[in-house]
This record gives structure tokens, C-alpha cells and sequence, in this order.
């Protein structure tokens, strides 16, 4: 390449600063050095021909027998491969005391060394350790970050974002240690994890808070919200559903479902706890939650969505004045055709579920029809059309607050 023409136009900075924004990450680091060194060393910048190469030599690095990260994943699943094996050994007779030495030796570089246990003096992984396995889980976590250990198998060779023999769980089935099962993967914020309680009874705590209460005031003139019929059912058995009134509520985090309602599904949920925080004061609440539940639109049997973990309620507190009715609906000229879309008021169905802003599929507007500012509106969703606003006049005077969010 050096005798071609405009070698030089190559050595401008700006062309070697566009192939460095090429490289990897760790790559443009390491270029960064060898920039460094070559100013300092040669009293000069470094050259095109510098950077091609820097760019041959890092194959020949990162394929190293001895220490690239490949050779060490290679390694480890050495050792993982001996150490399934022995668990797949029958725990009798001479086999017994073979499978022990299998599960007890790793080899590194040909020689074969003992596994112990980065906790306890004892030949086993510490996935298996009862002492670490009495440890509360955060403590688990804390231990394994002050070792240095890979979260995904506890080598001490690499992180868990490189790691190619990450374990499975055998609780969840996921990519994770066992002892690590309930450790929130998510953004700390989240702080959903599972404790032992101290009559020794294992309860999922979940974190929450709320958003404050969205307020309608409908002082002398009556107003509807957004609710709408679905019929509710669970995943795995779509031939039970049941008739519930929908609460599209735009100020909660939450998915929430009455009490009665789930009990018609024949389910409890499980156990869990909400620390709920309102205008009036924070307070921690005993619950239960349920998972896989399915809402249909009224009409079309087709057209339905899945609902997130949905929290257990005694109570969702709706006037069911706020239930649109078309004869109500009509009045007004620019929704007199949403009006036919509007099924009749349904006395013996109550209002069971709300849906809150992590179930964007319920309540994203797929259509809007308004006219003035203070008009009530019209909001098609996904499970029918809804109307909010007020919509006559009226001489009750009624407050009402919804809104739960989960954090």
C-alpha cells in the first residue's frame, strides 16, 4: 500500500478517527494507548499504517490458547461438562466414588486441580453450599460481588455478560443460578425480591407506590369515565369468561381486578404485598396477584389482549353512575354515531376490573371524536369505544379518585 497515491490523504486525522468509530468498544481504548505510546515513544502522530497494524494484531490476541477470553470459556465448560456428567452418575457402588472425584477435579491447562468452594473449605460448587444457601438472598449477591464472581456461573474468570456457561435454574428453568432465583434482574428502582419471613414461610414483596388520585369533580353536572364491557377469562381455559365493566384509568401504573370477580375464575392468586402510598398516607397491604388473564371485546369474539400481572382488589371504587349509557351519549350531535357503538347499560354486571398505563394495548386511543373544550369526548380503544366528560346536567355532586401506580 505504500506506494500508492494519496497515502497520505489516509494519515488524516479525521479518516483515522472515522475507522476508530468502527471499532469495538475495548478496541477503541486499546487504540487510544497506542496513540499514546506511539507520540510519546516517536515524537510523532500516529499513521494509517499504525492503525492497519494495530488492527492485524488484535485476531492473533484475542484467539490466544492461553489467555483469550475463549480459552477460558473453553475451560469452564470443561469443567461444567465433568460436573454434569457426575450428576448424571448413579450415587451406588463403585460408581458413587467416581462420580465424587468427577464432580471434585477441574482441569485448567492440563492439570487437574480440586474444586472447592469459594465460601466454605468443602469440595462442591457454591451453587450447592448450605452455608451460602442460609444467607438472605441479597447477602448472596453482595458476597458474590465482593469475590468478584460471574453472576451467571460464579467463575472468577469473567463477568456474566461474557460468560458462556451460564447455569440453569432449576426453580424457573432461566439462565441464572438456582441460590439466585427471586433476585430482581431488573433496575434496582424495581426492588422486587423474595425474603424469608421469620416464621420461616417464603412471601413475595412488592414494592409499590401511588400515583396521586386523579380527581373528577362533577359538582352539578355528571360526568363518564372510561369504562367499557369485556369479557374476562384466563389463558388456559378461554371457555370460562365472565362479564365485568373496565376502568381505563390514565393515572394508574397498575392492572387491578375485584375480589368477587376473580373468585367467579374459581382462583385465588398468590400471596403478596403492596406498600400503597395515596394522599392520605403510605400503607403496607396484603394481597394476592394472578397471571394470565385475558380481556375480549364485547362484541368480537377475535379481538382480545393479554393482561399483565394483575393485582387483587375487595373493592374498585366506581359510582356506577360514571357508566356511560347511549341514551346519555345521543344527546350530544357529534357522537351520536359513537352512540350506536355503545351497549346497552348492563345493571347485573359490575365494575371488576381497572386497567392502568402497563397495559398500553387496552388503553391506547385508536380513535378520538370532540368538538369544544368543555364537550364530553369519545375514545375508541382496542375493546370498544368510551366516552369522557361530562355529558347533562345534573344535581349530584360527587367526587371520584382512582389511580394506583406501580413502581
Amino acid at each position: 500500500m505504500t506506494g500508492m497515491q494519496y497515502m497520505n490523504d489516509l494519515n488524516a486525522a479525521n479518516v483515522l478517527r472515522q475507522l476508530w468509530e468502527k471499532l469495538l468498544r475495548y478496541l477503541r481504548s486499546k487504540w487510544t494507548e497506542r496513540v499514546s505510546k506511539i507520540r510519546s515513544a516517536n515524537q510523532q502522530v500516529a499513521s494509517f499504517n499504525d492503525f492497519s497494524e494495530f488492527v492485524s494484531q488484535e485476531p492473533d490476541l484475542a484467539t490466544d490458547p492461553v489467555y483469550s477470553e475463549e480459552s477460558i470459556s473453553r475451560s469452564v465448560d470443561t469443567i461444567d461438562k465433568q460436573h454434569k456428567q457426575s450428576e448424571r452418575k448413579p450415587k451406588t457402588g463403585r460408581s458413587t466414588n467416581f462420580a465424587t472425584d468427577l464432580s471434585t477435579k477441574k482441569t485448567i491447562g492440563g492439570n487437574s486441580l480440586p474444586i472447592s468452594c469459594t465460601l466454605c473449605p468443602k469440595a462442591h460448587h457454591l451453587d450447592e453450599c448450605a452455608e451460602f444457601l442460609k444467607k438472605p438472598l441479597e447477602d448472596r449477591r453482595d458476597f458474590i460481588k465482593e469475590k468478584g464472581l460471574c453472576f451467571a456461573c460464579y467463575s472468577p474468570d469473567h463477568v456474566a455478560k461474557l460468560c458462556r456457561n451460564k447455569r440453569s435454574c432449576k426453580t424457573c428453568n432461566k439462565r441464572h443460578p438456582t441460590s439466585l432465583h427471586g433476585y430482581s434482574w431488573g433496575p434496582e428502582r424495581k426492588n422486587v425480591q423474595r425474603k424469608e419471613s421469620e416464621m420461616g414461610k417464603e412471601e413475595q414483596v412488592i414494592n409499590a407506590n401511588t400515583a396521586v388520585c386523579n380527581v373528577t369533580e362533577a359538582g352539578d353536572v355528571p360526568i363518564t369515565m372510561g369504562i367499557v364491557p369485556t369479557r374476562l377469562y384466563h389463558k388456559n381455559n378461554p371457555n370460562n369468561r365472565i362479564w365485568v365493566y373496565a376502568l381505563f384509568d390514565n393515572a394508574s401504573g397498575g392492572t387491578f381486578i375485584k375480589e368477587d370477580s376473580l373468585r367467579k375464575f374459581g382462583m385465588e392468586g398468590i400471596e403478596c404485598k403492596l406498600l400503597l402510598t395515596t394522599m392520605h398516607g403510605t400503607q403496607e397491604i396484603e394481597t394476592k396477584a394472578v397471571d394470565g388473564l385475558m380481556a375480549s371485546h364485547f362484541e368480537k369474539n377475535d379481538v382480545s389482549l393479554a393482561l399483565p400481572r394483575t393485582y387483587v382488589r375487595q373493592q374498585i371504587p366506581v359510582d356506577r353512575e360514571v357508566i356511560r349509557r347511549p341514551e346519555r351519549v345521543q344527546e350530544w350531535p357529534h357522537l351520536q354515531q359513537v352512540s350506536k357503538h355503545i351497549p346497552t347499560y348492563m345493571d347485573s354486571v359490575e365494575v371488576g376490573l381497572l386497567i392502568g398505563l402497563n397495559c398500553p394495548g387496552a388503553v391506547r386511543p385508536r380513535d378520538v371524536i370532540c368538538r369544544n373544550e368543555n364537550d364530553p369526548y369519545a375514545v375508541r380503544s382496542l375493546l370498544g369505544w368510551y366516552v369522557n366528560g361530562p355529558v347533562r346536567h345534573n344535581s349530584s355532586k360527587q367526587v371520584h379518585c382512582n389511580g394506583i401506580q406501580i413502581l
